[in-house]
């Protein structure tokens, strides 16, 4: 082999990764770095209500989202007298190697976040010197509904999945996942402390009694939502 060819070949095999980076970012300019985004879930969340917006840079096959919410009564789902709060949100992606199309990407991520809410709601309550009643007929008869004041705070750690897909410069971000969350809840302005909650009145009363039990709480966390934003 004379030197004119062994000189190609260094050439070639110099000139091989450069391309191959240059592919790599050719590909990474079908989906601009910077997003803006925004929950339309958020609106209607039956415990957590309100505006969230957020913001993710992308760096290679991973990036990086911040998100922020305030908290307040926008729909009569979670059935709030009054709600107000705020919540922030980090987010870690990975996208995977799946992907149907240059439009499509599968991700896993992690996420932590935070919620402080104040909330006023109404609930059915049992007097405390009937709660030995030993029939629930009675317990019932001698219940009665008031208005409850309450303050939360939760630390929340959820692993989610999701697929982002791209319309012009336009995204949509659906996900779920599950999650831990350490939860404080403390009752305030209380006229009658020693009463018992027996259920929330309206909405999704299987759940409500675990969600606003008073003290510290360790909860399994389900998350659903779906983002859209803008890629620039």
């Amino acid at each position: 082999m004379n030197k004119k060819n062994i000189g190609l070949i260094v050439i070639a095999f110099l000139l091989f990764p450069i391309s191959l980076v240059a592919q790599e970012e050719e590909k990474a300019k079908e989906w601009e770095k910077h997003r803006i985004k925004f929950t339309p879930t958020r609106l209607i969340n039956a415990y957590y209500p309100g505006l969230e917006l957020g913001y993710e840079y992308c760096y290679g096959n991973f990036s990086s989202q911040l998100s922020a919410a305030y908290l307040f009564v926008i729909t009569s789902l979670g059935n709030y007298y009054s709600c107000k709060g705020y919540h922030f949100k980090f987010e870690e992606k990975y996208f995977t190697k799946i992907q149907p199309s240059r439009r499509v990407k599968f991700y896993v991520s992690t996420e932590i976040c935070y919620n402080y809410v104040e909330q006023n709601r109404d609930a059915l309550f049992l007097p405390v010197e009937y709660q030995h009643s030993k029939y629930w007929h009675e317990r019932y008869e001698y219940a009665y509904t008031r208005n409850y004041n309450l303050q939360k705070k939760a630390i929340v750690t959820n692993l989610r999945f999701g697929v982002q897909i791209k319309v012009k410069r336009l995204l949509i971000d659906p996900s779920g996942g599950i999650g831990i969350g350490f939860q404080n809840v403390v009752y305030y302005d209380n006229l009658h402390p020693d009463d018992i909650l027996i259920r929330p009145n309206r909405t999704f009363n299987f759940i409500r009694p675990i969600m606003d039990k008073e003290g510290n709480h360790t909860l399994l966390n389900f998350t659903m939502s779906i983002r859209v934003g803008y890629m620039f």
